[in-house]
């Protein structure tokens, strides 16, 4: 951010604003898959690992070919920005 740390963004594609916005420092969130036992499920979760904090969010994109390179690409950002 423009104040020179890591936030987790989350917001509409017709909106340039957010409707999350979270700061985060280096090893304190993850961003993962969440198993469901489901076929076809595309749920992940935002976890704060030194609290309780979780936040969900359901992948919209039509095809899912990007999503784990996008989840491993977000988790170095947060812990090596």
């Amino acid at each position: 951010g423009s104040d020179g740390l890591v936030h987790f963004q989350w917001r509409e594609r017709s909106s340039t604003a957010p409707e999350l916005n979270f700061m985060v420092f280096p090893q304190e969130a993850v961003f993962e898959k969440v198993p469901t036992g489901r076929d076809g499920d595309r749920i992940y979760q935002f976890k704060y690992t030194t609290t309780e904090r979780r936040y969900y969010f359901w992948m919209q994109e039509p095809l899912d070919t990007a999503d784990e390179d996008n989840v491993k690409k977000l988790n170095e950002y947060i812990n090596n920005p």
